[in-house]
């Protein structure tokens, strides 16, 4: 599972595979937001980190090149998803 993921390490992959994303397609697809709270509703001491590295794996931009303002603009789609109601599956049905 780990071959997939170029800016996420074994634990953060794991936690990935337990929402059912095994490849950086199906991240794309689902979205960063989506996919960060779906880990997170399971996974509480998950961190910002981990939604840096996803926001990586779908841009190609190391997280450490992140800049302050896409890390902000991350944290308001959070919060936005949450006010609205983020439901934690993350597959129709």
């Amino acid at each position: 599972m780990l071959k997939h993921w170029r800016f996420l390490g074994p634990v953060s992959a794991g936690w990935l595979a337990q929402v059912g994303v095994n490849e950086p397609d199906e991240l794309a697809r689902l979205g960063v937001i989506a996919v960060y709270l779906a880990v997170k509703s399971g996974q509480p001491k998950a961190s910002l980190n981990l939604l840096w590295g996803l926001e990586a794996e779908v841009t190609g931009c190391p997280p450490a090149l992140l800049s302050s303002a896409q890390k902000e603009a991350l944290k308001g789609q959070v919060k936005t998803a949450l006010a609205k109601g983020f439901s934690k599956s993350l597959r129709p049905g």
